[in-house]
């Protein structure tokens, strides 16, 4: 089961993946043809604290309910080691 499911602190309307830490939620998106919402936001697949930075993926009809799709980005490349980051220089 999922923490929202026994958990009575769990978050019910926050988006946030079933672990680990998020930050920054951006590129949020309508998608017309497929009439979904999409978020994303940057993500530490290994870890609670800052670090290892990639973009996890959810997409929603209502913008109140969420659907997890993982990771979508993630830092794999040489280019990118540091983290994918939003944002620009």
């Amino acid at each position: 089961s999922l923490p929202g499911e026994t958990d009575p602190y769990y978050p019910q309307f926050h988006i946030r993946p079933e672990q680990n830490w998020i930050n920054d939620p951006n590129g949020p998106m309508y998608d017309p043809r497929h009439d979904k919402y999409h978020l994303w936001m940057q993500y530490n697949p290994h870890g609670r604290t800052w670090g290892n930075m990639s973009w996890y993926h959810t997409i929603s009809d209502d913008l109140v309910y969420f659907k997890r799709l993982g990771v979508s980005l993630r830092n794999a490349e040489a280019y990118d080691i540091g983290g994918v980051f939003s944002g620009s220089a």
